[in-house]
């Protein structure tokens, strides 16, 4: 039951935030007369990164998996396990885009501004872009929690598995979090998106 619980309140969670993904998007092209001038479209693009294929993902494959697996341990295991390569990759792009975003919205910041008091928004664009990256936090507790749950009731099969689950995404989120440090880099001229091993030790 904990862990029905939990995949229900990850559901209404993630879909409240995917609802607020595409509205960035869609209110590039309303334009008022008091509006300050838009950002440009490729600014846009490359403000919001990869956001639109992290969605689908999460709505297309992770989802429907979780709900397949929430009452059985082995098969969290599995699905975690099974799909950190590409949640490293996905989110790994994301985050290594980070400081762009960042950088994109402080320059235009009058534009975000005017449209978070336009639509009456009590959270910036800022505060919205990191959601995406809070995810692999929010799947951390989840997993955590099932974890100790299990511990608790005695069941440490289940608690191995919840455990193994919860390796592979401490495992993303450290990835996720060399990322981000490799994406505030300026005017390096090596590519070191692969080279997370030899920055992990310094060399």
């Amino acid at each position: 039951r904990h862990s029905t619980i939990s995949i229900e309140q990850q559901k209404k969670a993630r879909a409240r935030r995917v609802k607020s993904c595409p509205a960035i998007n869609q209110s590039h092209n309303h334009q008022t007369e008091e509006s300050p001038p838009q950002v440009d479209r490729n600014k846009m693009r490359e403000l919001l990164g990869n956001i639109e294929d992290l969605k689908d993902y999460h709505k297309i494959v992770i989802l429907p998996k979780l709900e397949h697996a929430y009452s059985d341990p082995c098969k969290m295991r599995t699905l975690f396990e099974f799909e950190k390569s590409k949640l490293s990759i996905k989110y790994g792009r994301y985050c290594i885009n980070s400081s762009r975003s960042a950088s994109i919205i402080k320059d235009n910041q009058h534009f975000f501004s005017h449209y978070k008091q336009e639509k009456g928004q009590t959270l910036g664009l800022d505060a919205l872009l990191i959601k995406p990256i809070q995810r692999i936090t929010r799947y951390h507790m989840f997993l955590c929690n099932l974890a100790k749950t299990s511990r608790d009731l005695g069941n440490d099969d289940s608690a191995a598995n919840y455990s193994a689950a919860l390796g592979a995404i401490l495992s993303v989120n450290e990835h996720t979090n060399t990322m981000m440090w490799i994406g505030e880099i300026k005017n390096c001229p090596l590519i070191l998106c692969g080279q997370e091993p030899l920055l992990k030790h310094g060399r």
